[in-house]
C-alpha cells in the first residue's frame, strides 16, 4: 500500500482535488482495485469536506469586514447557496462511506478466497513437505491396500495417486497398492472402472463385460460411477434414460459439486476413448458449461474440504483447464492437518480461524481428501518447476 500521493484531479461530485490514498501498482484481482477505489474516494472526499469547513471557519471568524458583498442580500444569498452545496456534499460522503462499510466485508471476503496472500517463494518451501506428510498418511490410514468391499479406494483413486507418486515417490504405498491390485483383480466395481486412458489395460470376459452392462444400466447404482464407467467403456455400455438426460441433454439437472466434478471427468474421459461419440454429444460444450458452474462455486467458497480439493485437482488434471488461482493452492496447503491428512468436511472453526488469521483448528483427515489435495499439490508444483502454467494470481 502505497502513501497519500499528490492530488490527480477533481473530484466530479464534490469538487475538491482526488487523492490517492492507496497505489494499485500489485494488486492482483479487479476486486481489490475496486476496493481501494471507494476508500480513495472517500478519503480525498473527507478531507475535501474538512478543508471546507476549516475555510468557512477563517471566514465566519473574520467577520463581515472579511468580505466586500455589494449588499446585505446578496451577501446572504452567497452564505445560502454555500450551506446548501455543503449540504449536498456532506449526503455524498456519507452515502460513499456506508457503501463502502457495506462492501468492505464482501471484498474481504473475495479478497481471502482468491487473492494469494503469500509470495511464490512461500508457496514453493511448502509444497514439499505437505505432499511428504501426506502420503505418509495415506501409508498409515492403509485404505489404498484394502479390497473395496473393506473400505479400499477405487481404481480412479489409484489412477489419480499413481500420477502422484510418478513425482514423489513412496515405496510403502506403492507396495499397498500393488496389494490391492492383486485382492481386487475380480471384484465387479474395479473392473468397471480399470479402463482409464493411458492406464493398464484389462482384458474382460465375456462374463465380466456383462456384469458391468448390467451395473451401468441400473439405476441403483451410485450414479457417479455409471457416468465414469460408460464414459471408459461407451461402445458397450448404455446410461439409464435419467442419467442419460442429465449428463449429456440437461447439466442443469446436475445439483451438486459432486456431480459436477465427475460429469466433468466423464466427458473428459469419453473424448479420450470414444472421440467421434464425444463429438456426437458436444463434449467441448458441456466441459465449458460444467466448468463455468464449478468456477463460480470455487470463487466463493471459502470452506476447504474434499469437493474443494476436487475441483482444483479435476481442472489440474485437464489439458486445457480453467486458470488455477494461487490462492486456491495457498489454502489447500494451509488447510492441511498435523497427521499429514485433509479434511473431507469443511470445518466452519477452521474457517473461521483463517478469515482472522488465528488458529484454525482441527479437523478429521480423510484419504480421499488428501490423495485429491496431493494430486492438485504435486500437478501445480509441476508446473512450478516446469516454467509452464495455468495459474491465474
Amino acid at each position: 500500500m502505497g502513501a497519500l500521493v499528490k492530488p490527480r484531479q477533481t473530484c466530479a461530485s464534490c469538487r475538491w482535488p482526488r487523492y490517492a490514498l492507496f497505489d494499485t501498482i500489485g494488486a492482483t484481482d479487479a476486486s481489490s482495485v475496486a476496493l481501494e477505489i471507494l476508500a480513495a474516494d472517500a478519503w480525498h472526499c473527507a478531507l475535501g469536506l474538512l478543508r471546507e469547513r476549516t475555510t468557512m471557519g477563517e471566514a465566519d471568524s473574520q467577520g463581515p469586514a472579511s468580505s466586500v458583498p455589494t449588499d446585505g442580500a446578496s451577501a446572504a444569498g452567497s452564505r445560502g447557496v454555500r450551506s446548501a452545496g455543503a449540504r449536498k456534499r456532506r449526503r455524498r460522503i456519507l452515502i460513499t462511506l456506508l457503501f463502502v462499510l457495506l462492501a468492505a466485508p464482501w471484498a474481504y471476503y473475495y479478497a481471502f478466497t482468491n487473492c494469494p496472500m503469500h509470495g511464490r517463494d512461500w508457496l514453493a518451501e511448502r509444497i514439499d513437505p505437505a505432499i511428504v506428510s501426506g502420503l505418509d498418511y495415506l501409508y498409515e490410514a492403509g485404505t489404498f491396500g484394502k479390497h473395496v468391499s473393506e473400505g479400499g479406494e477405487a481404481p480412479v483413486h489409484h489412477y489419480f495417486l499413481e500420477q502422484v507418486l510418478e513425482r514423489q515417490d513412496h515405496s510403502g504405498l506403492r507396495s499397498h497398492m500393488a496389494h490391492a491390485r492383486r485382492i481386487n483383480t475380480d471384484h465387479w466395481e474395479w473392473q468397471m472402472l480399470t479402463g482409464i486412458p493411458g492406464w493398464r489395460d484389462v482384458e474382460l470376459s465375456s462374463f465380466e463385460i456383462k456384469r458391468i452392462k448390467d451395473a451401468v444400466a441400473n439405476s441403483s447404482t451410485n450414479p457417479h460411477s455409471v457416468w465414469v464407467a460408460h464414459a471408459l467403456h461407451p461402445r458397450w455400455t448404455t446410461l439409464p434414460p435419467r442419467e442419460q438426460e442429465r449428463l449429456f441433454h440437461d447439466t442443469g439437472k446436475l445439483e451438486t459439486s459432486y456431480d459436477l466434478t465427475h460429469a466433468l471427468l466423464a466427458y473428459v474421459w469419453l473424448k479420450k476413448t470414444a472421440p467421434v461419440t464425444a463429438e456426437s454429444v458436444e463434449a467441448d460444450r458441456l466441459i465449458a458449461e460444467v466448468s463455468e458452474r464449478l468456477y463460480g462455486i470455487q470463487t466463493w467458497d471459502a470452506r476447504t474440504s474434499d469437493i474443494y480439493n476436487e475441483r482444483v485437482a479435476f481442472w489440474l488434471y485437464m489439458e486445457d483447464g480453467p486458470p488455477v488461482r494461487r490462492r486456491w493452492i495457498e489454502r489447500i496447503v494451509a488447510s492441511q492437518n498435523e497427521d499429514g491428512g485433509w479434511p473431507f468436511h469443511p470445518s466452519l472453526r477452521r474457517t473461521l480461524g483463517q478469515l482472522i488469521g488465528a488458529d484454525t483448528g482441527v479437523a478429521a483427515s480423510s484419504p480421499h481428501a488428501t490423495f485429491l489435495a496431493l494430486y492438485a499439490l504435486a500437478e501445480y508444483r509441476e508446473l512450478l518447476r516446469s516454467g509452464r502454467s495455468v495459474a491465474r494470481d
